[in-house]
């Protein structure tokens, strides 16, 4: 696996606060550079409905568009509650909470080691 680069570092960091910013809930940022030869990270995140889910989905790609020139890969099905964006190294796991306490990533690759990530103040 490739070492971290400032661009994978600022592409996290872009991923992880759009998704904030669209009211994402329970944001986990999963390394795996020692566990797994997909991706170097997993961001997984819940969204309250299916159209939050798209919403958020949608807003991943806008911002990959806008800011770095490229188009994201998506597996997306409307009636599914888990939506997968693949952003070469980074891949994004879009849950409503049912599907996302079903698959239980974090359990999965529970030995993987969590990123700490600053999100929005709570007010």
């Amino acid at each position: 696996m490739k070492a971290k680069t400032p661009v994978l570092l600022q592409k996290l960091n872009a991923a992880v606060q759009t998704l904030d910013g669209k009211k994402a809930d329970q944001i986990t940022v999963l390394d795996l550079a020692e566990k797994s030869t997909v991706a170097r990270y997993f961001i997984i995140a819940s969204a309250t409905s299916h159209t939050h889910l798209s919403a958020l989905r949608k807003s991943l790609t806008e911002l990959w568009q806008e800011r770095f020139g490229s188009r994201l890969n998506c597996e997306a099905h409307k009636e599914s509650g888990w939506q997968v964006v693949d952003a070469d190294e980074i891949m994004i796991h879009l849950f409503t909470p049912e599907e996302r306490t079903r698959y239980n990533l974090e359990a999965l690759w529970g030995d993987a080691k969590e990123v700490s990530v600053k999100l929005r103040a709570i007010a």
